[in-house]
């Protein structure tokens, strides 16, 4: 028999006064466990519901497993508020004791790079935005792990049923055996799809900025499709990602029998203790062979005009955009240099005291896109893209991460990504246009970008 703590079965009696259920977030500190073990564990039961991240400093990871409520819409652009309005309805029927941050009634999903393209096949699981209450969250905080399970109950006797029913299915995956992996898929085929239109795309578009009194950037991305000749293991693909991309956010966000993966350096938005973080990310220039030829590649590219340029384009626009939804911003001052396997970055973090006036998903729509996925101006770079490109982006390139209840959470830009469906894969990448871009160079960039997404798929020959 599990012991609730005294306040939330006080909460929940309250509540149940007022109205027919109650959805019950338990945190319970746990003993320390991996995480990615975990994620391999729900497997079974919870295949296809399941989601899990880590954002680059280690300091917060988490793992959902199954689904209590889910959003899902194809809104558009209003989806942001649904989903905003959808946590804070969830929040007046919460009874918690959650008192650590990314524990609780926490929701994670992503949004629609460009809800106004329209409807896409590969797409359609996902929407223009799709989030869930995950019946099990497991949070990592450092060296701290806490259990969440979320559940509803209708009176006194359900909660404790409940919590019962839901502790012991827990310990029983704790306790299951990870059934043994089948044989990696094998890679079979990889196509670059529509490379000679994306080369007449970047020309042409670099043309169009050329001869543009105002559009300054534009970032097209093209597709690579990778064919296995077996269904793609999710777990394998995270953990090799994790094994080989440094500096980096990790997520995988399942849905039916699809899971868009990705090991993403950009940050979009961050809110915590009543502050806002950004991270501008652009410009980019592959790695050394060597650690000399590595700092000198890197000390060109600090110094590199069309990299610092498109690079700046990113630093005015995030800035800007966080003056008008923060206090006292700092910006952290000259680029740095991010570097990852197969490729480095200009790199500025951006921080400012956030108004509480707006709320935090409106925040995070008015960010995207910034410049290193869009481009300058927005709405202009926008139609340029819908034209040029042949296909959807759906969630490539767009806010991937979590909330919770106290409108608190973190959101990445997912690049560096892939749609997983079963036999086969779509990767992604893409490249900032400026006046100066070369279509060959842009061309080579795009494939270093694949890189870290086809080695774990283990479609590189080399390796």
């Amino acid at each position: 028999m599990v012991e609730l703590p005294v306040g939330l079965v006080a909460q929940v009696e309250e509540l149940l006064t007022k109205q027919e259920k109650v959805l019950v977030s338990w945190v319970t500190k746990i003993e320390s466990l991996n995480p990615l073990m975990i994620f391999k564990q729900g497997k079974g039961v919870y295949s296809t519901k399941r989601f899990f991240w880590q954002n680059p400093s280690k300091k917060v990871t988490l793992v959902g497993l199954g689904s209590t409520n889910q959003f899902c819409s194809n809104k558009g652009i209003t989806s942001y508020q649904g989903v905003h309005e959808f946590n804070q309805q969830l929040k007046k029927q919460t009874a918690t004791n959650q008192k650590r941050r990314a524990t609780g009634a926490l929701l994670f999903g992503g949004f629609d790079f460009d809800p106004e393209r329209g409807e896409s096949k590969e797409w359609q699981d996902f929407q223009s935005a799709f989030f869930y209450l995950p019946t099990y969250l497991v949070t990592v905080l450092s060296e701290e792990t806490y259990l969440t399970i979320n559940f509803y109950v209708d009176s006194q006797t359900d909660l404790h049923q409940k919590a019962n029913e839901f502790f012991g299915k827990w310990e029983e995956l704790l306790e299951e055996q990870i059934v043994p992996k089948a044989a990696k898929a094998v890679v079979t085929n990889k196509t670059e799809l529509a490379t000679t239109e994306w080369i007449q795309a970047v020309d042409e578009t670099v043309e169009l900025i050329k001869q543009s009194t105002t559009l300054q950037k534009v970032v097209l991305s093209r597709q690579l499709l990778v064919e296995h000749d077996s269904v793609v293991d999710v777990e394998d693909v995270l953990e090799r990602l994790m094994m080989t991309q440094q500096n980096s956010y990790f997520f995988v966000l399942e849905n039916k029998e699809k899971a868009f993966i990705g090991a993403t350096p950009e940050q979009l938005l961050a809110a915590e203790n009543q502050h806002y973080y950004s991270a501008c990310v652009a410009g980019s220039a592959p790695r050394g062979k060597t650690k000399a030829e590595d700092q000198v590649i890197g000390e060109a590219l600090l110094k590199d005009h069309k990299n610092t340029h498109e690079h700046h384009l990113v630093v005015e626009m995030i800035s800007e955009t966080l003056r008008t939804l923060t206090m006292d911003l700092n910006v952290s001052g000259n680029p740095t240099l991010l570097k990852n396997r197969d490729i480095q970055h200009l790199f500025v973090t951006v921080e400012g005291k956030r108004q509480a006036t707006v709320p935090f998903l409106m925040a995070v729509k008015a960010m995207h896109p910034t410049p290193a996925l869009g481009g300058l101006p927005r709405n202009e770079a926008l139609a340029v893209i819908r034209e040029k490109e042949p296909y959807h982006r759906g969630f490539y390139g767009a806010p991937i991460g979590w909330l919770n209840q106290d409108d608190e959470g973190e959101f990445a830009v997912a690049i560096r990504s892939a749609l997983l469906m079963e036999k086969q894969s779509i990767l992604f990448a893409g490249c900032g246009l400026v006046a100066g871009s070369k279509s060959a160079e842009e061309l080579i960039e795009t494939r270093i970008k694949f890189q870290p997404m086809l080695r774990a798929l283990g479609g590189l020959d080399h390796e």
